[in-house]
């Protein structure tokens, strides 16, 4: 088995349906499925001719793993186990390392914990890292409304819903893995499918879903395998299994799944939960079969006679590496044995090669829509700050004994009518020492802890020497609108 490594940025928000209904409230998954990322490579079918299509697609010689998240030091996570648990109220903070795994609990245990009424709170969600740090992806959600295209796009009537979606800038990695038997030039095909950015998800013909995608060379993290009586299934993603005598999907795991006909399943100290989905095909426009998963971060315990060698587990570990069970190319069937997070009852941190973290798309030409939304959103912010700093002014300049509101308007004429910044500080500064208006410019007033004249704080504070054009016009021109407001208010609209 060959298998290449990714890691991944989203560039926006990406909304992956924890179900297909289009009713009732939405719910986005934490992770990316395999089957999504097989989605983004399947846009580009007609690229894999003949014998290509069906095996990348089809044989289940092609395996797309599940994307989780990518911590921002770089570390992989992988979904918290279901044997682990916190006391109910105790707080993580970010981290796994107080955690207890109930695998390794004594009947002492459990009977100390109910004479002191202290209760074991499962963790049912979120990723963890090797080195203890506890991932929850951020999640954000829009509400949107239904447009009406017969009424030149006006909102339908109780047409209100929204998305719930995975957050944009998150760091995410997964793998892909092929069958050793699959040619170079076709593993190649399928890594450049997904090119510098692929769309994923629900409305992602929209505003949704774009995904910078970039190649590694090696993520792969040796995994110490730790011998004893028991061997434990760590279920790095959902589990899909059949009954070996009907074929029917089964949720009751047993040594045979996993190359240990000998060996018999512990249910009363394994860990795990299950669920039902229909994956919805977007190119058939139909729904495929339902799915009966056990879900990942279960853990299966299994206990044989004489237990179970490194040897035994090393080999196993190779033979599973490929998945158990069905729909394997969707990411499904990926599993762990004995993994040393397992191994006792803390948890134990160990260190890794920092993967290198995803960037955005590699520069380029920038679009002609894309850079005059960017200008106008700088322009915007640049008028939400001046408008702050003209306030915090307005507040000041008030409590003293303020220039008439016609003063301040002729501020608002300066900055329309003049084009340089050197008739703007010609003007302003003939109003401040000229004329019947020199007697008002010249009031006292403090702003922060200085004393001046209204006149000398145009000049020296609103007009700075190197202020841009854009800039000066702007301050005059929100003084001159918003202080005769704040005055008005201040004396009832006498002045």
């Amino acid at each position: 088995m060959i298998t290449r490594y990714f890691t991944a940025r989203l560039l926006n928000d990406a909304v992956i349906s924890e179900r297909s209904a289009t009713t009732g409230g939405h719910r986005t998954l934490d992770y990316i499925p395999g089957a999504t990322l097989l989605g983004a490579v399947a846009a580009r079918y007609a690229d894999f001719a003949g014998d290509d299509a069906y095996t990348v697609f089809h044989s289940g010689k092609v395996r797309f793993g599940n994307a989780y998240p990518l911590s921002p030091a770089g570390e992989p996570a992988l979904p918290v186990p279901l044997a682990w648990h916190t006391e109910k109220g105790e707080e993580l903070h970010g981290s796994v390392k107080q955690v207890k795994n109930l695998l390794h609990a004594t009947r002492a245990d459990f009977e100390t914990w109910d004479k002191s009424g202290c209760q074991q709170k499962q963790l049912r969600s979120g990723y963890f890292t090797p080195s203890g740090a506890k991932i929850d992806p951020v999640k954000s959600y829009r509400l949107k409304t239904a447009l009406n295209r017969d009424k030149q796009g006006m909102a339908e009537e109780a047409q209100l819903f929204g998305y719930q979606s995975l957050a944009a800038d998150s760091l995410w990695h997964f793998s892909i893995a092929f069958d050793d038997l699959l040619t170079e030039e076709l593993r190649e095909k399928v890594v450049a499918s997904l090119g510098v950015a692929v769309r994923v998800g629900r409305s992602r013909s929209a505003e949704y879903g774009l995904l910078s995608v970039h190649p590694v060379d090696s993520l792969e993290t040796p995994v110490t395998l730790v011998a004893g009586d028991n061997l434990i299934i760590y279920c790095v993603s959902d589990l899909a299994l059949t009954d070996p005598a009907t074929g029917a999907s089964t949720l009751i795991p047993s040594g045979a799944h996993f190359g240990f006909p000998d060996a018999s399943f512990v249910a009363t100290q394994s860990y795990l939960r299950v669920r039902k989905y229909a994956p919805f095909n977007r190119t058939r426009k139909r729904f495929d079969l339902e799915r009966q998963v056990i879900a990942k971060g279960s853990v299966l315990l299994f206990s044989k006679l004489g237990g179970f060698s490194a040897q035994e587990l090393s080999s196993a570990q190779s033979r599973l590496a490929a998945g158990v069970g069905l729909h394997r190319q969707d990411g499904v069937g990926q599993l762990l044995v004995n993994p040393p997070f397992l191994a006792g009852f803390t948890f134990k941190a160990t260190s890794v090669k920092p993967y290198p973290l995803p960037v955005g798309i590699a520069p380029g030409k920038t679009p002609e829509l894309a850079g005059w939304l960017t200008a106008k959103a700088g322009e915007r912010q640049k008028q939400i700050d001046a408008i702050g700093q003209v306030d915090g002014w307005v507040n000041a300049l008030v409590k003293g004994p303020c220039p008439k509101n016609s003063q301040w308007g002729q501020l608002r004429t300066i900055a329309l009518q003049n084009g340089t910044l050197d008739a703007i500080r010609t003007k302003v500064g003939n109003l401040c020492t000229t004329g019947v208006s020199q007697k008002q410019w010249d009031k006292g007033v403090t702003v922060g802890k200085s004393k001046t004249t209204y006149g000398k704080f145009l000049l020296e504070t609103v007009l700075p020497q190197g202020i841009e054009l854009a800039d000066a016009k702007n301050r005059l021109y929100l003084l001159g609108n918003r202080l005769p407001r704040k005055n008005n208010q201040r004396t009832g609209g006498d002045l």
